[in-house]
């Protein structure tokens, strides 16, 4: 079994709390704030993601890295820059800058940027859950309960300056076959075409990669399947 921790990066609008089944699961594993999310302060100019990921690893040599929908992008990107740090990589209905996205992606962030610049934050915070994005979760009560508590949290700081929170990744979506790590690649089966379009363009470039659509779950897949994606996991980390 690999002594090597692993490191959960989280999506969106959320913080490092929606790893808490994983973190339950695994020992030697944590899930830092990314910038702008959870008690983290919002950037003053320009940063990276990877980098302040790279400050968080304290000299470990390696780690097995796990990100969903942004935090997978941000995964990605650091894989990519920084492959003598990876042991194995996981992206879970991840998104990616450089990706072309459908007109629904589009609309589902028009529709949230407008309604914050017409109604405000609050408003914003409830379109955004309202997104075909989140239709499985809100099917579970106690889930969308949860996701409402840590959105609340949220400062909104990418709304408020109307900036994508993409802008501090790197467009490696022509890299793919510079990753080195065996990779598992997770999406929900009822995630949004883009996502769903997003695994199959990563399995495609990424020559180490299996490939998993788990059934019964849309975008949160860690939280609406739990017990898969920790069985999925931990056979990818350990054997």
């Amino acid at each position: 079994m690999s002594s090597y921790p692993i490191v959960f990066l989280h999506g969106h609008t959320l913080d490092q709390r929606m790893w808490q089944p994983q973190l339950e699961f695994f020992k030697s594993s944590y899930a830092p704030n990314l910038r702008g999310y959870g008690r983290v302060n919002p950037p003053k100019g320009e940063f990276s993601f990877t980098d302040d990921v790279l400050q968080e690893l304290e000299g470990q040599p390696k780690i097995h890295l796990v990100g969903l929908s942004l935090g997978g992008n941000i995964a990605l990107e650091f894989a990519i820059r920084y492959p003598e740090k990876i042991q194995t990589l996981a992206l879970l209905d991840s998104s990616l800058k450089g990706f072309m996205p459908d007109i629904a992606q589009i609309e589902a962030g028009t529709a949230v940027q407008n309604a914050f610049e017409k109604n405000g934050l609050e408003v914003a915070k409830q379109t955004w859950l309202g997104l075909p994005l989140f239709a499985a979760a809100r099917e579970n009560p106690e889930l969308i309960k949860q996701l409402q508590v840590w959105l609340n949290d949220y400062s909104g700081w990418h709304w408020i300056q109307g900036i994508s929170p993409s802008a501090a990744i790197a467009d490696v979506s022509k890299q793919l076959d510079q990753v080195r790590a065996k990779t598992l690649i997770m999406v929900g089966q009822r995630d949004t075409a883009y996502f769903q379009n997003v695994a199959r363009y990563l399995h495609q470039g990424i020559m180490a990669s299996n490939l998993e659509v788990i059934a019964a779950a849309g975008h949160m897949v860690n939280l609406e399947q739990p017990k898969i994606v920790n069985a999925l996991l931990e056979s990818h980390f350990f054997s």
